[in-house]
C-alpha cells in the first residue's frame, strides 16, 4: 500500500468514480477573530493498493491535537477498494474527513494519521492564528 496524498482543504467531496474535488488544497493557516472558535475543513488521504490488498478491508485512524492536546477521540473509518476494478489498473482509494472542533486558543494543529496502524501517514500541521477585525464607526 502506498500514501500517494495526505493534505488538507477548504473543501474535498468524493465523486464515487475514483476522482475527488478539492477546494483550496493544501491550507496551512486559518484565521479567526475571537476564541472559543470553530475550524472547519476537510482531511484528504489518497492510497492506492495492490490486487491482494484490495481485497481486505483496512483501517484508518486520525488523531487530531491542538496544542499538544487531543482533540476528541480518533477519527476512525474503514478503508475498502472499489468493487469495480479493472484488472491491470492501478488501485486508488480516497478517505476524505469534514472535520470541525473547538479551539480555545492561537496554536498548532497536527494531524497524525495511520492505516491498520502500522503505515504511518505524513504529518499535517496547520495554524490557527487570530486577525483582528476592526469596524469602521460611520463619521
Amino acid at each position: 500500500m502506498k500514501v500517494l496524498a495526505a493534505l488538507t482543504a477548504d473543501r474535498a467531496k468524493d465523486n464515487g468514480d475514483g476522482t475527488v474535488d478539492v477546494s483550496r488544497g493544501g491550507i496551512n493557516l486559518i484565521y479567526t477573530s475571537g476564541y472559543p472558535a470553530l475550524v472547519k475543513f476537510s482531511y484528504l488521504l489518497r492510497l492506492e493498493l495492490d490486487e491482494g490488498e484490495a481485497e481486505d478491508l483496512h483501517r484508518f485512524r486520525l488523531d487530531i491535537s491542538h496544542n499538544g492536546k487531543a482533540v476528541g477521540p480518533p477519527f476512525t473509518v474503514p478503508v475498502a477498494a472499489p468493487g469495480n476494478r479493472m484488472a491491470g489498473m492501478p488501485i486508488y482509494v480516497n478517505v476524505i474527513g469534514n472535520l470541525q472542533f473547538p479551539v480555545l486558543a492561537e496554536g498548532e494543529i497536527v494531524l497524525a494519521g495511520w492505516v491498520n496502524e502500522d503505515l504511518a501517514v505524513p504529518l499535517v500541521k496547520m495554524y490557527v492564528k487570530t486577525l483582528l477585525i476592526l469596524f469602521a464607526r460611520p463619521g
